[in-house]
């Protein structure tokens, strides 16, 4: 492990000196950084810089690329991956694409020292292996993905996005993304979803599938994640095809309790360990309903007591619709309860009206 370290330091002496990209042998990424801006900064900025490109380039080659399934790995064997830091405006990682290959990804310098540049470098390399094996998949189904590989990298969740997408929960799993307005919780939304099917439907066996489309040429998307569920042939009602894994998702993200009684239920509809509540709406016109359930986008979701639903004589045909429990041992169910005051109305739009 010393040799290892004093090669990687080596290389990345000579990175910096030379204003070269370079790596060691087999490595998946070299680094790089403008030569102007390299040349304003003090030998000891130089040297921590160099300390610490040596610490990714160890979390890229012990922790992103061991979490690679071999056959993939077989299949990006000519990827090359070009990290260049950067102090220019722009989002803090940028995957560009490249028609020879090799591919680019920019990195702020700024965050170079924060505490989420592992993640950060984690989510734009999945993107460049991502895009190697399966280049046209739709951008939500990228960025859920990315972020879910930041998880099995570095074992945790963006929580600013799981913030925003659990107190935002109109927001449409599917939407075309805006490159020029970051909105976290649209990110989170796609993140916790594929968490969601990540450890409810196969882990690394499912994730790997999806990003490689495994044989399924020309599908994509929601399409993808259809056919591959249902190849997979899961005991799980949360699996069985990716309408019910959205439904089950959505009703997971509006209740998120891990203290059901029923096992079945708290396997079914637990999302994430967290102290985030669910946003709900507690009082509303009969007219602020019907206009709210009216513009509810298409696979997202709304909560409300059953009480004031039914007071307000609420209504939307083209929802499923689960009931809540409030209290403990906080079930949920499909079937109509005998007494409203008990709980909560989980709305989640099917299709538009």
């Amino acid at each position: 492990m010393k040799l290892f370290k004093s090669i990687l330091y080596a290389v990345a002496m000579a990175l910096f000196m030379s204003f070269q990209t370079a790596s060691a042998t087999g490595n998946l990424a070299t680094f790089g950084i403008d030569k102007t801006v390299y040349s304003k900064m003090s030998e000891d900025q130089k040297n921590k810089l160099i300390q610490k490109i040596q610490e990714l380039n160890e979390f890229i080659e012990l922790q992103v690329k061991t979490k690679i399934p071999a056959d993939l790995i077989d299949q990006t064997i000519d990827l090359k991956i070009n990290i260049s830091f950067t102090d220019k405006p722009g989002r803090d990682g940028l995957f560009v694409p490249q028609d020879s290959g090799e591919h680019k990804i920019s990195i702020q310098l700024v965050q170079v020292y924060s505490n989420g540049i592992k993640a950060l470098l984690a989510h734009e390399i999945f993107h460049a292996i991502h895009y190697q094996i399966n280049p046209d998949e739709a951008a939500w189904v990228r960025e859920g993905m990315a972020q879910v590989f930041e998880f099995i990298t570095t074992n945790e969740l963006n929580g600013r996005n799981t913030a925003a997408a659990i107190q935002n929960p109109m927001t449409p799993l599917l939407r075309t993304y805006d490159v020029e307005n970051n909105d976290p919780a649209q990110y989170g939304h796609n993140q916790l979803y594929f968490y969601y099917l990540y450890t409810h439907c196969g882990k690394d066996n499912l994730f790997w599938k999806l990003a490689a489309g495994q044989s399924h040429t020309g599908v994509k998307g929601s399409f993808l994640i259809d056919a591959i569920l249902t190849e997979m042939n899961l005991a799980k009602p949360e699996c069985k095809d990716f309408t019910e894994s959205a439904i089950t998702f959505e009703v997971a993200k509006a209740h998120n309790q891990f203290q059901f009684a029923n096992k079945e239920s708290r396997e079914q509809f637990f999302l994430y360990p967290s102290v985030i509540t669910p946003k709900f709406t507690e009082t509303i016109s009969p007219s602020d309903l019907k206009s709210t359930i009216q513009d509810l986008p298409v696979l997202s979701s709304f909560r409300m007591p059953l009480k004031k639903y039914i007071l307000q004589k609420g209504e939307c045909k083209n929802c499923a619709i689960y009931f809540a429990e409030t209290d403990f041992p906080f079930g949920v169910s499909e079937s109509t309860p005998s007494n409203p005051a008990l709980y909560d109305i989980i709305l989640v739009k099917l299709r538009r009206n």
